[in-house]
């Protein structure tokens, strides 16, 4: 799918994901927030700080937009602590009956469809470019985003606008939370907002061509609160076959 310029595919089996069970995980803590940099810092900066500052703790997030194409629209919900490497998401795509539900914890990835069986991968034994790889260091592509981010502006005493370079080689994550997206070249605009202690709220990403505009956001909450994610239960799961592992 062309968007903009912007060649778009989505990626619904290894790299869509879920919630359920319950284990307190260890929060981990950012470094005290400090307020926004003395007047004068470029915008750019600040964005830069609040973005690195909400990578480094446990947040929840939700997702809500639409899909290139006839994929219609996503819904999804989920929590990602990077310390802990815990990772829970559900994500409903319209066009499609029954959401895709993925838990990861530590190197155990578990995908559940269609309502059945979930499916555990062992992500130590998953080559990296393969399409069922799920990257722990940065399950919410807000790693990637940061790094990304070519100009911003403010438009309000905590508002942000600019472009960011929505292409790569390999998959990337846009937009920030779900689902993935295979995106090739091409510069596109964000908006973003950060609260008054400093963490990034929203993330809003646009991809455009001549008959449409896909437009996805992402609002994070709970930073930096420990999350309660546990593996599903044995009886409920099943071994991915070994050609995953090839």
């Amino acid at each position: 799918m062309i968007v903009g310029g912007v060649a778009v595919a989505v990626l619904t089996g290894g790299c869509l994901g879920l919630p359920s069970g319950e284990t307190q995980s260890d929060s981990q803590t950012a470094k005290p927030w400090q307020p926004p940099s003395p007047t004068g810092t470029p915008a750019q900066t600040l964005l830069a700080e609040a973005l690195q500052r909400s990578q480094q703790v446990a947040f929840r997030f939700t997702v809500e937009g639409d899909l290139p194409g006839d994929d219609g629209t996503i819904k999804a919900t989920g929590a990602f602590d990077p310390t802990a490497k815990l990772f829970e998401s559900t994500i409903q795509i319209s066009s499609q009956k029954d959401p895709v539900h993925r838990i990861v914890v530590g190197t155990d990835s578990y995908l559940q469809q269609t309502g059945g069986k979930w499916v555990h991968l062992d992500l130590k034994r998953v080559k990296p470019d393969a399409l069922v790889y799920f990257d722990m260091t940065d399950a919410t592509g807000l790693v990637k985003f940061t790094t990304r981010v070519e100009s911003a502006e403010g438009t309000a005493a905590t508002g942000y606008k600019g472009r960011f370079d929505a292409g790569g080689a390999s998959p990337e994550f846009l937009p920030v939370g779900a689902p993935s997206l295979w995106v090739i070249g091409g510069a596109a605009p964000f908006t973003a907002t950060v609260d008054g202690k400093g963490w990034v709220t929203t993330i809003t990403v646009e991809l455009t061509d001549k008959d449409r505009t896909v437009k996805l956001t992402t609002t994070m909450s709970g930073h930096g609160e420990p999350l309660q994610i546990k593996a599903p239960a044995k009886k409920s799961v099943v071994e991915a076959d070994d050609l995953y592992y090839r």
